[in-house]
C-alpha cells in the first residue's frame, strides 16, 4: 500500500499462509491482512520442569532444554468492505458478501482438516462406493504468520474473537474486528504434531530462519556497543 506522497515507502502487509499437503507438495493459501495491526504483543515463557520433579539437573535454575514458549496475544485485525464497494477491482467479493469471505478464510484456520493424499475426499468416496468409511486422522491446519521479511513463524490460532459491526441488507457483514492469539510452534512441536513432508520442512525452516536472524541482530547490537560495555565493566 502506498500513500499519495511521491517517494513514500511501500507498506508490507502481514499475512497468514496456510500450508496444505495434497498430491504434489504444499500449496499455500495466502490470507493478507487488509490493514496491519497497530500493535503486536508478544509473550515468551521459559521452559519449566514438571511439578514434583526432584531431579537436580532439571530443577537447576539455568536448565533450558527447549526454546521458550512464544505467543502473539490479542492481535487485532480490522476488516472493512468500504474499499471494495467503491472499487470492485480491489476486493471483488465485497459487492456481494462484504467481508464474509475473509472472515471465513481466517476462521477455517481453526478447524481440523483431514490428512493424507485424499484428505476428506477419501471419507466421501468410501461411503459412495458402499465400502467401509475411511476415517482420516485430523489436525489443525499448518499456518505461517508473516510479519515482514524478518519474522516468519509457524503458528496455531489458539484463541479467536470477532465483533461484526455493520451489515448489508442480506446480513453479510461489511465491517468486522477480530482478535486472535497465535501460539508459535517450535521444530520439536512440529515433529510431534505434523506428518513428515515438505510442509513441515518449510515451517521448521521458517522458524529457524527467524531465530537465526534474531541471533544475528543481537550480535550486531553487541558489537556496536562493545566500547560502552568495556566502560561499564569494573575489570
Amino acid at each position: 500500500m502506498t500513500t499519495g506522497f511521491p517517494g513514500s515507502p511501500q507498506v508490507v502487509k502481514g499475512s497468514f499462509i496456510e500450508l496444505s499437503e495434497p498430491f504434489l507438495g504444499p500449496v499455500p493459501s495466502i490470507i493478507p491482512f487488509q490493514y496491519n495491526p497497530e500493535k503486536v504483543t508478544r509473550k515468551m515463557t521459559p521452559w519449566a520442569p514438571p511439578e514434583g520433579d526432584d531431579d537436580d539437573a532439571l530443577t537447576e535454575s539455568l536448565t533450558q532444554p527447549y526454546d521458550p514458549a512464544e505467543s502473539f496475544t490479542r492481535m487485532e485485525l480490522i476488516l472493512d468492505a468500504t474499499d471494495g464497494l467503491e472499487d470492485s477491482s480491489a476486493y471483488p467479493m465485497a459487492q456481494t458478501t462484504g467481508v464474509a469471505d475473509r472472515i471465513a478464510a481466517i476462521e477455517k484456520l481453526m478447524f481440523p482438516v483431514a490428512t493424507g493424499a485424499l484428505g476428506g475426499l477419501g471419507d466421501a468416496l468410501g461411503g459412495l462406493l458402499g465400502g467401509s468409511t475411511v476415517i482420516s486422522r485430523k489436525r489443525a491446519p499448518l499456518v505461517l504468520f508473516t510479519w515482514g521479511a524478518g519474522r516468519i513463524l509457524p503458528v496455531r490460532l489458539s484463541d479467536y474473537e470477532i465483533a461484526e459491526e455493520a451489515y448489508a441488507p442480506d446480513l453479510y457483514p461489511w465491517r468486522a474486528k477480530m482478535t486472535v492469539t497465535l501460539k508459535v510452534l517450535t521444530p520439536e512441536a512440529l515433529e510431534k504434531s505434523v506428518e513428515e513432508g515438505l510442509a513441515r520442512d518449510i515451517a521448521a525452516t521458517a522458524y529457524r530462519y527467524t531465530h537465526t536472524q534474531k541471533e544475528v541482530l543481537a550480535r550486531a547490537g553487541f558489537l556496536s556497543s562493545i566500547d560502552s560495555i568495556f566502560g561499564i565493566l569494573p575489570f
